[in-house]
């Protein structure tokens, strides 16, 4: 497994989303500064981590973040996650139950449904018909990134030339992709929610089109402990294109705590 850590103080483990390698939190991570510990690891099939070579599960990267935390000695880590690293945190909230200090989670429901679903089973099929990396890109951001970028198109090139220019570290194989892919289409964890009783911060993009506000304030209402944010202004991906106020949010939530 392909890991990084920076830092020291209070431990935070961040979860990536689908095709999202740890570089993803680089934005976060340094508007945070040092005085966290950040812990954040590639899930397999993406960036230097291996694909699965079998059936991969949300409960399969809960897993492997847990070896990692139980080899790095880390207790009662504050949980940062979006989309599918969001469904590796609610099953880590499930397994770890009395260790799990809070988690803050973007882009997260409790089951992928409507467009979101739509978009990921879009893609799965693009991807067996073999579409080129930089058409896939180009369909993936346009369901991802807030409409405001789409007015500046010199920065919205210049973002998928970077991403192009640096497959090593974001690009996917077919098979990593897939992989994880069919696991975000199968979690579903509504018949287990009550069971949570974890501190949480729930962050929605008011434009976010995979995961809509609402299904993250469905989240909010059945997580006993947690409160619901919005930035009206941000899509999907709200890690990379949200950075600074992720990272205020995050060090407030932790200070709360």
């Amino acid at each position: 497994m392909h890991y990084a850590v920076e830092g020291e103080g209070r431990s935070l483990l961040f979860l990536s989303g689908l095709g999202m390698p740890l570089a993803g939190w680089q934005g976060i991570v340094s508007a945070l500064g040092p005085t966290y510990r950040a812990i954040r690891f590639d899930p397999p099939g993406s960036g230097g981590s291996d694909d699965p070579g079998q059936p991969f599960s949300v409960a399969d990267m809960a897993r492997t973040a847990e070896a990692l935390l139980e080899a790095l000695s880390v207790e009662r880590p504050l949980l940062v996650a979006t989309s599918m690293g969001g469904f590796a945190a609610l099953e880590m909230a499930l397994r770890r139950l009395s260790s799990v200090e809070g988690m803050v989670l973007f882009g997260t429901a409790s089951r992928l449904e409507g467009q979101g679903r739509f978009q990921i089973e879009t893609w799965r099929r693009l991807r067996r018909e073999g579409v080129s990396p930089e058409s896939l890109l180009r369909i993936q951001l346009g369901a991802t990134l807030p409409p405001a970028l789409f007015a500046d198109p010199a920065r919205l090139e210049a973002m998928i030339a970077f991403f192009l220019a640096h497959r090593d570290v974001f690009g996917q194989s077919d098979e990593g992709f897939l992989a994880q892919s069919r696991a975000c289409l199968d979690f579903d964890r509504d018949d287990r929610l009550g069971e949570i009783a974890v501190p949480a911060l729930l962050v929605a993009g008011g434009e976010d089109r995979m995961v809509r506000p609402e299904e993250v304030r469905s989240l909010h209402r059945h997580l006993r402990e947690s409160r619901f944010e919005i930035l009206p202004d941000g899509g999907h991906a709200l890690a990379v294109t949200e950075s600074p106020a992720m990272a205020r949010m995050i060090a407030a939530f932790a200070v709360s705590l």
